[in-house]
């Protein structure tokens, strides 16, 4: 499978998320699309909703998911139902996330 979620702004060296999770997390900061219900817990803020909603695998990581979360995410990316819906929205912090992204590419080397 290609690691296309290589972005340094989405960074998961270091955290054993499941590659579901990541692939789902990719697309949410990347794309503006809706994850899971997992996963949407989560980036809620909704522990409870996380824990019911995650697999054996998920549910043991989810102090994984906090401190990546805390360490990496998009500036008004995650914490509430709300912000989730205006992530999705893309808002304001979704497009200015964009532009750090274009700016991140842009300083690689090719």
């Amino acid at each position: 499978m290609k690691k296309f979620y290589k972005i340094k702004l989405l960074d998961f060296d270091g955290y054993e998320l499941t590659e579901q999770s990541k692939e789902s997390m990719h697309n949410y900061f990347m794309y503006g699309l809706e994850p899971g219900g997992f996963m949407t817990c989560v980036l809620s803020n909704d522990l409870c909703g996380a824990a019911s909603r995650a697999d054996f695998e998920n549910r043991k990581r989810l102090h994984v998911y906090a401190a990546w979360l805390i360490n990496h995410a998009p500036y008004q990316s995650y914490g509430s139902p709300e912000i989730v819906r205006g992530w999705l929205n893309k808002n304001e912090y979704y497009h200015q996330f964009q532009k750090e992204l274009v700016a991140e590419r842009l300083a690689q080397p090719e």
